[in-house]
């Protein structure tokens, strides 16, 4: 199994002494190599700190640590050469649903023809009656349902009945 598919953790076991180093000869081996094994745990640190997702959900773009795969039209035999590629979030604060029509709220990403969405994740809150959905949504039982989507430009959510009970909804926007 490929290491990185493992997780990235930081080391909780010191692997130098940490003795006091007060009046000690900072030209003696042992310090030189205290700070060599210090210096390699930090690069260890920012390594795997740099390869966390972050918990941030802003009204803001932010990268957030994860990547997908390498561009597949890239190759060795091309010029510029494949690598993973990350992931940005940004949270749109879209508001009450629509009253069977179609509402639009600027995204502000700069979408188009070499960013893809890879992932929207939605929810609806009926504060008021205690009620949360997830979007989109159909309901067999009843006909009703929200639509969601994207346009360079825009969140489009698209209902068939009056959903302005939901008034408070967050969308999720990862893209590459």
């Amino acid at each position: 199994m490929d290491p990185r598919n493992e997780g990235v953790f930081v080391p909780t076991t010191n692997t130098f002494e940490v003795t006091s180093i007060v009046d000690k000869n900072i030209t003696a081996e042992y310090f030189r190599e205290f700070i060599v094994r210090l210096q390699n745990r930090l690069n260890e640190i920012a390594i795997s700190l740099n390869q966390k997702e972050t918990g941030a959900y802003l009204n803001d773009i932010v990268i957030i640590g994860s990547f997908v795969y390498p561009d597949t039209n890239l190759s060795s035999s091309t010029p510029q050469q494949p690598s993973e590629r990350p992931l940005y979030r940004k949270t749109v604060i879209f508001g009450a649903l629509p009253n069977n029509t179609t509402k639009t709220v600027a995204h502000g990403i700069p979408l188009n023809s070499n960013l893809k969405v890879f992932k929207i994740i939605a929810v609806a809150n009926d504060l008021i009656n205690g009620n949360r959905v997830p979007l989109s949504f159909y309901s067999p039982a009843s006909g009703l349902g929200v639509a969601i989507e994207l346009d360079n430009t825009n969140v489009i959510v698209t209902s068939n009945f009056d959903a302005t009970r939901f008034t408070d909804t967050d969308v999720i926007i990862e893209y590459y």
